[in-house]
């Protein structure tokens, strides 16, 4: 009980606390005894508990290993819902934007029942040969975590079916450094269709010229200077990635690099 004395055109402002103790409709009166005739005497209180969703992995790390380029491998990562009330997951993102399509989860983001567990898939498949980290971000309505991440990271290695001998594709390019526009020279040894990817610095790709239908010997491709949307690029450093691919079908047999200047 509490006592209170609030002196003539004086007011007080009370508090009440509430602790909940269980989810669902909870209700109560609040007594006042007084000298006033005015006044109520009860006061009736009601609310609501509601729950909370918290969320658990299994995991907080994925190392694949080794993975030949243009494979695919998989593997599972488990989410409990260990709160009182529905988990919502509401998306899966990525920390790095250079692995969409690299790594993709599956399948879409749903909701886990309280006590429920949901197993995922997370798949990787590896466009190049290098080193790839990332984080997966899960988004969800999680009172603990509300954005949990789990790192990822795997080798992309050359596909011992794909490979080609180095020594029987040349690749030059010139003027370089260059001003306006540069010739891209190569000599292929078989029918191929071949590709040009070229990325800044950051690893983001800004263009891709297709040559197609390429017969055996000796290829120029002269590049304008402009990205995908036909735009000069500023000056800078960029890396040219020349891909070779069987003339019939979508294997990749051959990549090669080089570095260009744009001054």
């Amino acid at each position: 009980m509490v006592v209170l004395i609030i002196a003539p055109n004086q007011f007080y402002n009370a508090a009440v606390t509430f602790n909940a103790g269980s989810i669902g409709s909870v209700s109560g009166k609040l007594i006042i005894t007084s000298n006033s005739p005015l006044i109520y005497d009860t006061v009736y209180l009601t609310a609501f508990v509601k729950g909370k969703a918290d969320i658990e992995s299994n995991v907080s790390s994925i190392n694949y290993g080794d993975v030949p380029e243009n494979t695919l491998k998989d593997t599972t990562f488990t989410l409990t819902n260990i709160g009182t009330d529905t988990l919502f997951i509401e998306q899966f993102s990525f920390n790095n934007n250079t692995v969409d399509g690299v790594m993709t989860v599956l399948p879409a983001p749903m909701t886990i029942p309280v006590g429920s567990s949901q197993e995922f898939t997370l798949r990787f498949t590896p466009d190049d040969v290098r080193n790839w980290e990332a984080q997966l971000k899960v988004h969800s309505n999680a009172s603990n975590f509300p954005l949990y991440s789990i790192d990822i990271t795997g080798n992309g290695i050359i596909n011992d079916i794909y490979q080609v001998d180095s020594r029987s594709i040349i690749l030059q390019s010139y003027p370089n450094p260059f001003d306006q526009s540069i010739t891209l020279e190569y000599y292929i040894p078989f029918p191929s269709n071949v590709y040009f990817n070229i990325y800044d610095l950051t690893g983001e790709k800004i263009a891709t010229y297709e040559e197609s239908g390429k017969t055996e010997g000796l290829h120029q491709y002269i590049w304008d200077g402009k990205d995908s949307k036909g735009i000069v690029i500023e000056k800078g450093i960029f890396l040219l990635q020349l891909v070779v691919y069987e003339s019939k079908g979508n294997r990749p047999l051959f990549k090669e690099k080089r570095i260009l200047m744009k001054q």
